[in-house]
């Protein structure tokens, strides 16, 4: 009876080492395979990324994120809109009456084309996995546009003579941005915050009225215009 209580203690204990071989040769197996073979989100180089709500104000962009070294990246985002809005004009006209000079205060309309570009460099202030994280991100912006003003000569006199102005510039700018950038199975959520201003020459244009009149007036867009940055992107990781 001895005999085989020790026979069978003696095969539980061999059992039990064999189980355990395994086990620590499975451990050994997977901890070669994670260094020879990196995890997904390690090896991740690249977001490509739009703005889903972006649609509601007429503006479309698509930009992509690259990884850089020391928890940096650069993002280039290419974008359209094309937006109208009614503004505040002004010009200066002869009073036939009184004959002086005196402002002469209207609205007009204004209509517009923007094709931009902006590159954006990141710095993760806090990034478990690359490109996910915390982070602060000044960028540069280059906008070209086409303007369109509408208006109606508020002159009494001229029964209501329509005007129209066209100017084409290069708006330049820059922003300051802070961000959090999640990536769940490979798709990304991107929230961001920031303030920043661009140079224009919006601020007069010319008015040519259909009966032939010409009049330069001032806008109430100034030269240099500050513009709040906030939005949500989504895309893809790879």
């Amino acid at each position: 009876m001895n005999i085989h209580k020790k026979v069978c203690n003696s095969r539980f204990v061999f059992l039990l080492f064999v189980l355990f071989s395994l086990w620590e040769n499975d451990l050994q197996a997977q901890e070669r395979d994670s260094v020879a073979t990196p995890s997904r989100a390690s090896r991740r180089f690249f977001v490509l990324k739009t703005q889903p709500f972006q649609p509601l104000i007429r503006k479309y962009s698509i930009s992509g994120e690259l990884r850089l070294k020391n928890h940096k990246s650069l993002q280039l985002q290419a974008a359209y809109w094309d937006w109208g809005l009614s503004i505040e004009l002004s010009s200066l006209r002869l009073n036939l009456i009184s004959g002086t000079i005196e402002a002469n205060e209207f609205e007009g309309d204004l209509y517009f084309r923007n094709v931009g570009f902006q590159a954006e460099w990141r710095s993760y202030l806090i990034e478990e996995t690359p490109l996910e994280g915390l982070y602060f991100a000044p960028a540069l912006n280059l906008g070209f546009t086409q303007a369109r003003f509408e208006v109606t000569d508020p002159d009494p006199f001229s029964l209501g003579t329509e005007g129209t102005g066209n100017r084409n510039f290069t708006a330049i700018g820059g922003n300051l941005s802070v961000g959090y950038q999640l990536i769940i199975n490979r798709l990304a959520f991107d929230a961001f915050l920031g303030i920043g201003a661009f140079y224009n020459s919006l601020h007069q244009v010319e008015i040519t009225y259909s009966d032939g009149r010409r009049e330069q007036v001032d806008t109430s867009i100034p030269r240099i215009l500050p513009f709040p940055r906030i939005g949500l992107s989504m895309g893809i990781a790879f």
